[in-house]
């Protein structure tokens, strides 16, 4: 749930409906809360009907006319477009969040529903040493700015440049698509490598709610 604009007779019924149709439906849910969220009050009302406040992310851009070249990528390294359902395949085994390190297959069903190659704004890529998948990332093009998402490397591949030069690699392509900004939401541990790039933090923060999911 995003820029919920609710009147205060309303505001109670309208989380418990939002809960009940995620739960229904087996699946977690977030709500973000930004200055224009109505009602004033909105928190308060969350955390009342069982929502838990989760901590606070930062974000980072970039001027993708100015992306910085760290190093050198390394040897026999690709980046390549995902576009079937092979591909889809090999770029979930890089993001599994589900119970017993399980393929999120809802997500990845969705993901082939929506396209995978033309000139659709989420795409998906895949790196490669040689031919062995070594990473994955997803890109989002909204209309002059390129958010990143999903960026994972193969545990024994990290901290050898596949991240910083498959993440460069996918900025080049939104410079040339169009795009002039990219964004992202670091983790503590990747951003010196965004940092490395060119990206620069920004504190502002989006407050994120959770509720607690029950299957």
């Amino acid at each position: 749930m995003v820029r919920a604009q609710l009147s205060e007779t309303q505001a109670d019924q309208v989380i418990d409906d939002v809960a009940k149709r995620f739960q229904e439906r087996d699946i977690p849910h977030l709500w973000f809360l930004k200055g224009d969220s109505r009602p004033s009050n909105l928190e308060q009302l969350l955390l009342a009907h069982g929502w838990v406040r989760l901590r606070e992310g930062v974000g980072m851009a970039i001027d993708l006319s100015a992306i910085a070249a760290p190093f050198p990528p390394p040897p026999d390294l690709t980046i390549e477009r995902v576009v079937d359902e092979a591909g889809m395949r090999l770029w979930g085994s890089f993001h599994r969040y589900l119970e017993d390190d399980q393929p999120d297959e809802p997500r990845e069903r969705l993901y082939l529903s929506l396209g995978l190659d033309g000139d659709q704004p989420l795409r998906h890529y895949l790196a490669r040493l040689g031919r062995e998948p070594v990473g994955a990332l997803s890109l989002f093009l909204g209309q002059e700015a390129a958010g990143l998402y999903n960026v994972e490397v193969a545990p024994e591949k990290q901290r050898q440049g596949v991240g910083t030069a498959m993440t460069r690699a996918v900025l080049e392509e939104a410079r040339r698509l169009g795009s002039r900004v990219g964004v992202v939401g670091p983790t503590r541990e990747s951003r010196s490598m965004y940092e490395r790039l060119g990206f620069v933090l920004h504190r502002q923060a989006l407050p994120m709610y959770w509720y607690p999911h029950q299957p």
